[in-house]
């Protein structure tokens, strides 16, 4: 599963990951949140400073719930990056 910042949010991937969690545990599998969490962050696009947003964050805090929110955070910093670029 990639991340397309062309075709989705950042909301919408992690949405995705979420889902696939679910379709994998309805099947008996238990999935790790460290792995789902590193699904997550390794499609994302550099400007994210993923050594930034992880270093904000606790161990305990290091839940797929809590990094979402991070990015999320992120996303909404970055696109008013690029909106106030396209008007200069």
């Amino acid at each position: 599963m990639r991340y397309n910042p062309e075709q989705e949010t950042t909301d919408i991937f992690s949405k995705k990951i979420a889902r696939k969690k679910i379709h994998i545990q309805d099947t008996g599998f238990t999935i790790p949140e460290i792995l789902v969490y590193f699904q997550l962050i390794r499609q994302l696009p550099p400007e994210y400073n993923l050594v930034q947003i992880l270093h904000c964050l606790e161990d305990d805090n290091l839940i797929v719930q809590n990094v979402t929110e991070q990015f999320l955070t992120k996303y909404g910093r970055i696109e008013l990056k690029h909106e106030r670029e396209k008007k200069d």
